[in-house]
C-alpha cells in the first residue's frame, strides 16, 4: 500500500546534468511515496475495506508483488518508496527487496516507526522516543546501527547530497535536546541525511 506525497528535497535532474545547454544548477522536487510492507492475508481480513486491492489480498513480502508496485509507481512518476520499518521487520523487508528483479528502477528510503519501540520493551514510552532515557536511547542506537549496516551500502538505497537518507516518525514528540540525539544517531550510523515526519 502506498501513500503519495511530494517532498521538496532539492535533487539535481540527471537528464539536465547530461545536457550542456541547460542550467546545471536547476533543481526539482523528488517524488516519493510511503510504502508499507506489513500486509498479509490475515492483516487484510482485519481491515475494514470497501473493496479488495487490484492484486487481491497480497502479501507485501512477496517479491512479485513489490515488482508490480514498482512498475506502477515508476509509470506514474514516483522515484522512491519510503519504506516503514521497526525492530520486528527490517530484516525480512531487506530480504524481500534484495530479491526484487526491478529494484534498480526505484530508490528505497527507510522510515523508522519510532512508536514501535514499545513492542521491544513495554517499559519504553508508547508516545515518544525519549533520548533522556539512556536505556531507550541505547536501544534505538543499537537498532539503527544494525539497520544502517544492512541497508546503506545497497545500490538501490536513496542518497541525498551523497549521504544515505532516513525518515523518522513523529519527531515532534521526541524528548531530549536535538543536537544530542542527532550526534548519537550519527555515531551509530555515520553521516546521514535526516528527514523528520513531523
Amino acid at each position: 500500500s502506498a501513500h503519495v506525497s511530494t517532498v521538496h528535497i532539492p535533487i539535481v535532474d540527471e537528464l539536465e546534468i547530461d545536457s550542456e545547454s541547460v542550467d546545471k544548477t536547476k533543481q526539482r522536487p523528488l517524488v516519493m511515496a510511503y510504502y508499507y510492507m506489513w500486509y498479509t492475508e490475515d492483516y487484510w481480513h482485519r481491515l475494514k475495506r470497501r473493496e479488495d486491492p487490484l492484486m487481491g489480498l497480497y502479501a507485501s513480502l512477496d517479491p512479485n508483488v513489490v515488482e508490480q508496485h514498482i512498475e506502477w509507481a515508476v509509470a506514474h512518476g514516483i522515484e522512491a518508496f519510503v519504506v516503514s520499518f521497526d525492530q520486528r521487520n527490517y530484516r525480512s523487508i531487506h530480504a524481500t527487496l534484495s530479491n526484487v528483479s526491478n529494484i534498480d528502477k526505484i530508490r528505497i528510503i527507510l522510515h523508522y516507526e519510532t512508536m514501535g519501540i514499545q513492542e521491544a520493551d513495554p517499559a519504553f514510552s508508547a508516545t515518544s522516543l525519549d533520548w533522556n532515557d539512556e536505556r531507550n536511547a541505547q536501544y534505538v542506537c543499537d537498532l539503527l546501527r544494525k539497520v544502517s549496516d544492512l541497508y546503506f551500502s545497497e545500490p538501490w538505497y536513496l542518497r541525498i547530497e551523497d549521504r544515505p537518507a532516513m525518515v523518522f516518525y513523529i519527531t515532534r514528540q521526541w524528548k531530549g535536546t536535538q543536537h544530542v540525539h542527532m550526534n548519537r544517531m550519527r555515531a551509530a550510523m555515520g553521516d546521514f541525511y535526516s528527514i523528520g515526519d513531523h
